[in-house]
C-alpha cells in the first residue's frame, strides 16, 4: 500500500480511483479495489442470440441508474438461469460494487473484492465482464434487418441482477477483454482454467472429515488465542481457501513459539499428514506457553464433557503484587502499657 493509499480509508481510495487519481487494481486491507464495466451503451452483437442490440444511453448513463448499482454483486461467470438464487449467490459471490460511475459511453464501478484467490486473478489476468440485466419487455422493440438478423431495440431494464467477471464480454465488441481496469493483467490462461482451480481449492461444505477437522483445530486454537491474547473471534473457513490453508493460518498465530516450525512457510505444505504433524508440535508447544507460571493471571474458558470450565494461568504474584503495599515489620505490642 504506497503512502497516497495508506491516508485514505477504503471509501477515499475507491473515490480516488473512479476520479482517475488512483490507478486499478489497489489493494487496501482485506480487499482489492478494482475497477470493472458495468454496462456499456449504445449497439452491439450478440453472437451467442444472434441478433444486434441498441442499449439506450439515456437508461444507464444517468444518475438513477447509478445508483441502481451501489451493492451490486459481483460474481464469477453467470449463474445457471442468468439471476441469482441462494445456492447460485454463495457459490460465485466475489465482492459488490461500491462506487459506480460513468466513464465515457459506458458505466463502471470500483468493486470491493473479498475472495483472495479471485482478487489475484483479477489483478495477473485479461478479464472482462458482462451484466446480468433483466428487460422488463413494455418499452423493447425487435426490428428485422436485411441480412435477416434481429436488431433488438432495449427499453428501461427492470433488474440489474449481478456483474459476472468472464473470459471475454459482448461490450468489448469483438476486441479483446476490456472489462476489468487492471494495469498487470496479461491472458496466461483461460478463466474457465481459473475458474476450475478455485473450485478445487473451495471446501467442501458438506465434508464430514472437513467439518470435524475444522472443530478439532478451532477447539485448540480458542483457548489458546484467549489466553495468549490474540483472539480475534471464532475463525471459520473463508471463501477460497482450502483445509490446509486454513490450518496453516490458524497454526501461524504461534508457530513462533515453537522452536522446529518457527520460521517454517505454512503455507507450502501441501500434505495432510505433514500438516498433521506441525500443527499437532505448534500447538502442543503454545499449550505449553499458555501454562508457564509467569505473566498476569489469563482465565481460559473451555467445554469440558458438555460443561463450562474456566481456568486461570499464569503468576499470581504478578497479578495481586500491585496490590500489596511494603512489609512492615512491628514489634511487640503492649496492652497494658501501665501508669503515664
Amino acid at each position: 500500500m504506497n503512502a497516497a493509499v495508506r491516508q485514505l480509508d477504503e471509501l477515499g481510495v475507491a473515490k480516488a480511483m473512479a476520479a482517475g487519481e488512483l490507478p486499478s487494481p489497489q489493494r487496501y486491507a482485506n480487499i482489492l479495489l478494482v475497477a470493472l464495466r458495468i454496462s456499456g451503451t449504445g449497439s452491439v452483437y450478440r453472437s451467442g442470440a444472434n441478433e444486434y442490440a441498441w442499449r439506450d444511453p439515456k437508461h444507464y448513463l444517468s444518475d438513477e441508474f447509478l445508483e441502481r448499482c451501489q451493492g451490486l454483486p459481483v460474481v464469477l461467470e453467470h449463474p445457471k438461469g442468468n439471476v441469482l438464487n441462494t445456492e447460485e449467490f454463495r457459490e460465485r459471490i466475489i465482492g459488490t460494487v461500491a462506487i459506480p460511475f460513468v466513464m465515457g459511453d459506458e458505466v463502471w464501478g470500483v468493486a470491493k473484492i473479498y475472495d483472495m484467490p479471485a482478487a489475484r486473478m483479477l489483478e495477473t489476468k485479461k478479464l472482462s465482464t458482462s451484466p446480468a440485466v433483466v428487460l422488463g419487455g413494455v418499452d423493447d422493440s425487435k426490428v428485422k434487418l436485411s441480412d435477416g438478423k434481429e436488431l433488438l431495440i432495449e427499453g428501461k431494464p427492470m433488474l440489474l441482477d449481478h456483474l459476472a467477471i468472464v473470459p471475454l464480454g459482448t461490450w468489448d465488441k469483438g476486441g479483446p477483454p476490456k472489462g476489468v481496469n487492471s494495469t498487470y493483467a496479461d491472458n496466461a490462461r483461460s478463466l474457465s482454467m481459473q475458474i476450475a482451480e478455485l473450485k478445487r481449492r473451495m471446501p467442501a461444505q458438506n465434508d464430514a472429515v472437513t467439518r470435524e477437522i475444522v472443530a478439532r483445530d478451532v477447539a485448540r486454537y480458542a483457548p489458546l488465542a484467549q489466553a495468549l491474547g490474540d483472539s480475534e473471534g471464532t475463525p471459520h473457513l473463508l471463501g477460497g481457501e482450502t483445509l490446509l490453508d486454513f490450518r496453516a493460518r490458524l497454526a501461524s498465530k504461534f508457530q513462533h513459539l515453537d522452536s522446529t516450525y518457527k520460521t517454517s512457510n505454512l503455507l507450502t505444505i501441501g500434505d495432510a499428514a505433514a500438516m498433521d504433524m506441525v500443527v499437532e508440535s505448534i500447538y502442543s508447544s503454545a499449550e505449553k506457553a499458555m501454562k508457564r507460571p509467569s505473566g498476569a493471571l489469563r482465565s481460559v474458558t473451555t467445554v469440558e464433557h458438555g460443561a463450562r470450565v474456566e481456568r486461570f494461568y499464569g503468576d499470581a504474584r504478578y497479578t495481586w503484587g500491585m496490590f500489596q503495599g511494603d512489609h512492615v515489620r512491628y514489634g511487640r505490642i503492649n496492652r497494658n502499657p501501665g501508669p503515664k
